[in-house]
Parts: structure tokens; C-alpha cells; sequence
């Protein structure tokens, strides 16, 4: 990639109040640069990977300024479209609307969205996006440079909106990888496989699988909710053959995005022969 004698592009402008380090200052160009590959490919259709990089074409120094090019800035320079998958798209525009994207992306999380609507990703790449501005403090403006070497700003980061976005973003992506959980009482579990090593607690997989016929018809993992408790022990004395017996217990049934993917004993009640 040569360097072009104009400036076109995204440029980032950020005014630290501290001193930012240089992996958190990487990590936001880099939160920005995943974007702008599924932007390219996705929205403006890049027939190549190589048409969905994001270039930093210039650094100044003082206050933090960072250019951005995309791959197509020749095209970019001379104001033509650029062929995709998807039709003629104007470059100019193209960035501009990569910019609002960005600005989009960050307001998602000045408030808490719905897990249901974001993905981790976008999680990753906010937190990423923002937090040069937390642990610096100032502010991160988002400008359109087009190829005449005009300035537009499309997007302005302030401090106490930053430290909202990256505590939303944490709190959201944690609801996305960590199973949520609801409680059924006394219901009846059969086993299809049962170990006897200790009782897995965490995770999402286990030795010990069984079906519970009125929650879901197929076999799911068998957790447990303290293995201090001895509720595996408990189970596996209460009967000579516990493949022989139903058993009565308290469950929290643990999804996934909402498939079911686990069920964690929390309380035992008793337990039958099998009728067969």
C-alpha cells in the first residue's frame, strides 16, 4: 500500500487528560478495525479479504491523531465508486457511513441493551472502542476526512459517557457467557449416564447426563450446585442401580442464547423404583 499525497479516511482525534498505554490505545484501533472488516464484507460487500482492511495511514503527535484508510482509498482520491458484490458503492459516503456505524455501536451502550440484540463481539469491540477514553479520561472524536481533504465530524466520545459504554458492554457480555438459569421444583429425573467421579458444578458438560421428560425430552447435563454438599453421594446410595429409579429433585434448568444446555441439582427429594 503506498502513501497517498492526500488524507482520506477516519480520523481519530483524542484528547487524553492522562497519559494513554499503548496496548489500550491498540486495542481500540483494533476494536475499530474489526468493525470496519465486517462492514466491508457485510454491508458494502468486499469481493476479497484484502478489500475489508483498515490501514492506519498517519500518526501525529501532541494530542493522539490517527488516520485511518481503507483499502480502496485510490478510488477513494480520484472520487470514483467502488465495485462490490453489491453494487457501485461511493467510497466518501462508504466511510461516512462506517463513522455513524461507530457512533452507533457506542450509543448502544450508553444504557443497557438487550442481550438479544448485541453479540459478544460487539461487546469486545465497544469496550475496546472506549476504553482509551476511561483510563485516560479527555475525549475521542471520530472525523470523516473526504478526498478533497475535508473534515467532518461524525461522532464525539466524552469521559462519563465512555465509562458508561465500557460498564454496559461488561455487564452485557456477561450476560451472553454465562449460562442463565431457572428454577423447577420436584421434578422427576431419569439418568442415561451416571459417573462416579466427583460432581461437576460448573461448565456446560458433564459425565453425568439424565432426562427430565417435562422440561425437554433429550438428555442433558447433570450439574450440581455445591459439591461440599455430598448431593451426588446422596443420589448414588439411595438406590442399588440409580439407572432403576426415578428421582424426585429441585433443578435449575442452565440455557444458552435459550437452549437448554444443563441441569444443576440444588435439591434432592426422594426417589422410586422405575417401572418397567
Amino acid at each position: 500500500m503506498k502513501t497517498p499525497p492526500y488524507k482520506c479516511g477516519l480520523a481519530i482525534h483524542i484528547e487524553p487528560a492522562r497519559q494513554i498505554e499503548l496496548p489500550i490505545l491498540l486495542k481500540s484501533l483494533g476494536g475499530i478495525g474489526q468493525e470496519y472488516s465486517f462492514f466491508a464484507k457485510h454491508v458494502l460487500g468486499m469481493p476479497r479479504k484484502d478489500d475489508s482492511k483498515l490501514y492506519v495511514g498517519s500518526v501525529k503527535p501532541g494530542s493522539i491523531d490517527v488516520l485511518l484508510q481503507p483499502e480502496f482509498f485510490e478510488a477513494v482520491e480520484q472520487g470514483l465508486a467502488v465495485m462490490t458484490s453489491n453494487g457501485p458503492v461511493d467510497a466518501t459516503k462508504a466511510m461516512l457511513e462506517f463513522g455513524q456505524r461507530i457512533g452507533i455501536l457506542l450509543d448502544k451502550f450508553k444504557g443497557k441493551p438487550n442481550p438479544e440484540d448485541v453479540s459478544i463481539k460487539e461487546c469486545d469491540n465497544a469496550i475496546n472502542i472506549a476504553n482509551n477514553t476511561v483510563e485516560a479520561g479527555g475525549t475521542q472524536t471520530i472525523n470523516m476526512v473526504n478526498f478533497e481533504g475535508e473534515f467532518r465530524q461524525v461522532y464525539k466520545l466524552e469521559a462519563k459517557d465512555a465509562f458508561d459504554i465500557v460498564s454496559n458492554a461488561i455487564d452485557t457480555k456477561a450476560l451472553l457467557t454465562v449460562p442463565t438459569a431457572e428454577r423447577r421444583n420436584s421434578v422427576a429425573l431419569t439418568w442415561q449416564t451416571f459417573d462416579n467421579s466427583p460432581a461437576r458444578t460448573e461448565g456446560a458438560k458433564s459425565p453425568d447426563k439424565g432426562i427430565i421428560e417435562e422440561i425437554e425430552n433429550s438428555p442433558k447435563s447433570i450439574l450440581f450446585i455445591d459439591d461440599e454438599t455430598g448431593m451426588k453421594s446422596r443420589i448414588l446410595t439411595a438406590s442399588e442401580n440409580p439407572m432403576h429409579s426415578v428421582y424426585f429433585v429441585d433443578v435449575e434448568v442452565v440455557r444458552v442464547k435459550k437452549k437448554i444446555i444443563a441441569y444443576r441439582i440444588v435439591g434432592f427429594k426422594g426417589q422410586e423404583p422405575l417401572s418397567i
